[in-house]
């Protein structure tokens, strides 16, 4: 299903996000 391969995508574009913005957080405290 197309719909389902979106959201795998998208699923895994947010996991990169999250992760990405937690390093960035990591960053700024040390």
């Amino acid at each position: 299903d197309v719909t389902f391969s979106l959201l795998g995508a998208n699923t895994k574009s947010y996991a990169a996000f999250i992760t990405n913005f937690r390093k960035d957080v990591a960053s700024e405290k040390k």
